[in-house]
């Protein structure tokens, strides 16, 4: 019987391979996308027909111009005639003589009529000198007007002849008055000046009555307030202090619509508020006028100024007395219209020397 033969199974090692290189597997290239069906066209919008050209109307043939007139032919200028030659004036010295011839005959004494009873008038003896051109009188007079007709006229030594030798001599002029240049502008300027600037002025109301003006003339003309000042005693109660400081807003509506007087609602309503301050000051001192004096020693001060650009607008006192009205409430009051208050109340005599009232307020 076959034997069998006992395979021995040997570990064999496996043989030391590399590793295989994996090659890289190509993609797989995807499939193109079927391509788009076109669209189809859209169809075209008929033609739309031009309209007929509408046809140009005729030119209007231009109307032919018409012929210029012919200018009308000038007229011969006439020939100006010859200007007659002037006589020639005869010379003074000859009329003179036929003139002195006249005045030599005697004049008929005048017979006085029972009406009148005016004395005879005196002969005058006849002159034979030639008469001489009489120069006109400076002074005026009844006398020089007489003398101051020329004597070339032939009314001259008859008019001499006919005034009576015992006629007294005009009187001279009075020279005219010297005042401060800044009131020379008008006659209510003039009579202002010569009436009340610097006139010492005491009283309440009528301080008050100042103080209100001045307050009002900021940024104006004195002329323009002076013209407006009946209507500020009407509007504010006769320039009662009691009365104005009780006035209300329905009284400063009132005085915004008075035309006669300054319609600033500043001013107005500074002078309500300058009222009730005034009668602190009586309530304090018995009589606003015994306060404000005090800023002068109860007495003007009196200046000597010769020319008006001397005449400052402020002083040292001024200005104290600004500082203190205006601790007390008032408005308007600054250092100017201070020292213009000074002037109009007789405060301070600011006449200038020269100035006729100068001399009768020292």
């Amino acid at each position: 019987m076959a034997t069998k033969k006992k395979t021995v199974r040997t570990a064999s090692r496996p043989a030391a391979t590399k590793p295989a290189v994996r090659k890289p597997v190509a993609k797989p290239v995807p499939k193109a996308k079927p391509a788009a069906k076109a669209k189809p066209a859209a169809k075209a919008k008929p033609v739309v027909k031009a309209k007929p050209v509408v046809k140009a109307k005729p030119v209007v043939k231009a109307k032919p111009v018409a012929k210029a007139k012919p200018a009308a032919k000038a007229k011969p200028v006439v020939k100006a005639k010859p200007s007659v030659k002037t006589k020639t004036v005869t010379k003074m010295p000859v009329k003179a003589k036929s003139v002195a011839k006249a005045a030599t005959k005697p004049t008929a004494p005048v017979k006085p009529t029972p009406s009148a009873r005016a004395k005879p008038v005196a002969t005058v003896k006849p002159t034979p000198t030639i008469a001489k051109p009489q120069i006109a009188a400076s002074k005026p007079g009844p006398v020089a007007s007489a003398v101051a007709t020329p004597a070339n006229s032939a009314v001259a030594p008859a008019a001499a002849a006919a005034v009576p030798a015992n006629t007294p001599a005009a009187a001279p002029a009075a020279p005219a008055r010297q005042r401060c240049a800044w009131c020379l502008g008008s006659e209510h300027y003039m009579h202002y000046h010569d009436t009340e600037w610097g006139v010492p002025v005491h009283g309440d109301r009528r301080l008050f009555e100042l103080l209100v003006l001045e307050g009002a003339q900021a940024g104006l003309s004195w002329a323009t307030i002076l013209g407006k000042r009946e209507a500020y005693r009407q509007a504010f109660a006769e320039f009662e202090p009691g009365a104005v400081a009780r006035f209300d807003e329905k009284d400063v509506e009132r005085l915004m619509n008075d035309a006669g007087i300054v319609r600033n609602r500043a001013k107005i309503e500074a002078t309500i508020e300058n009222a009730r301050a005034f009668m602190a000051i009586q309530k304090e001192f018995g009589t606003f006028d015994s306060w404000i004096w005090r800023f002068v020693g109860k007495r003007p001060l009196v200046n000597r100024w010769r020319h008006s650009t001397s005449v400052p607008a402020r002083t040292r006192t001024s200005d104290r007395m600004s500082e203190e009205l205006g601790k007390r409430g008032f408005k308007f009051v600054g250092s100017t219209i201070c020292y213009a208050f000074m002037q109009a109340t007789g405060m301070v005599n600011d006449h200038l020397v020269s100035c006729f009232r100068y001399r009768d307020l020292v």
